[in-house]
This record gives C-alpha cells, sequence and structure tokens, in this order.
C-alpha cells in the first residue's frame, strides 16, 4: 500500500496577530497533525508565508510554531516538499537544510509512489501575463 500525498498552496500565514490569523494558523496545524497521524508526504506548493524574507544568520521568529509544526512532522517521518511562491521566495539554508527534505524555486516534475506530478505554484503561468512574468524574472535575478 502507498502511503499519502498531499498538496497544499497559498495559506499566506501573515506576520500581524489577530484572531482571524490564530485561527487559520490552528486549522493549518491540525491538518499538518493529521499528516503526521498518516504519515507520506506533503508538498506545499509556495506562499505558505505571506511575506517571508530569510537572512544568512536570521530567521523571522514570528513563525516559531510554525517551524514547531515543521520541525515535528519531520520528526514522525513525513517527507516535506516546500516550492518557493511569489511571496516566499527569499528563503535560504534554514528553509531548505533544516526544515523541508526537498526545496524547489520554480516549476518541477516530482515522483511519488510510482507516480509523477507536475508541481508549481501557479505564478505566471498565463500567457497574457507578460508584466508580472517580467517582474519575476527582476526580482528572482540573483543579483538582488
Amino acid at each position: 500500500m502507498h502511503s499519502p500525498v498531499y498538496f497544499i498552496s497559498d495559506a499566506h500565514l501573515a506576520i500581524q496577530s489577530s484572531e482571524e490569523e490564530h485561527q487559520k494558523q490552528q486549522r493549518l496545524f491540525r491538518f499538518f497533525h493529521h499528516v503526521a497521524h498518516t504519515g507520506g508526504t506533503l508538498f506545499i506548493l509556495g506562499d505558505l508565508f505571506d511575506f517571508y524574507f530569510e537572512y544568512p544568520h536570521v530567521i523571522p521568529k514570528m513563525y516559531f510554531q510554525l517551524y514547531h509544526e515543521l520541525f515535528h512532522l519531520k520528526s514522525k517521518g513525513v517527507a516535506l516538499h516546500f516550492m518557493a511562491g511569489n511571496h516566499d521566495y527569499w528563503f535560504q539554508d534554514f528553509i531548505s537544510d533544516r526544515l523541508f527534505d526537498k526545496t524547489y524555486t520554480d516549476n518541477t516534475i516530482a515522483e511519488v509512489n510510482g507516480k509523477k506530478f507536475y508541481l508549481t505554484h501557479g505564478d505566471g503561468i498565463l500567457p497574457w501575463d507578460r508584466g508580472y512574468r517580467l517582474l519575476k524574472m527582476v526580482i528572482r535575478n540573483p543579483v538582488f
């Protein structure tokens, strides 16, 4: 029997602390607990954070509970995959080396349980969205 595969995107966990944000986080953490119980693989396909910027020696502390929940998933043997979205592209080694087993900065194909999946966050996928596609190339340029 194959282990379950889960896909989520666009949680947009915010920096501000409000009751609505707290409820959103609690729903996400309940889902994480379900995944920890069932095992398998979890793909987070971008915009887990409403805004995320990681420095070489500093991580945003407002997401400490989220980091804890992700570490818990890993400790239960859940394979964690993270694809950068347009709100959380600027991650470094804490996300890529400590929290997730595999990270992606662009569309990719992944194989799980003998099946192939095309993974995309979806931003800039529409052919007529030329302005955003140009902006995406600029802001994701390594020079910045």
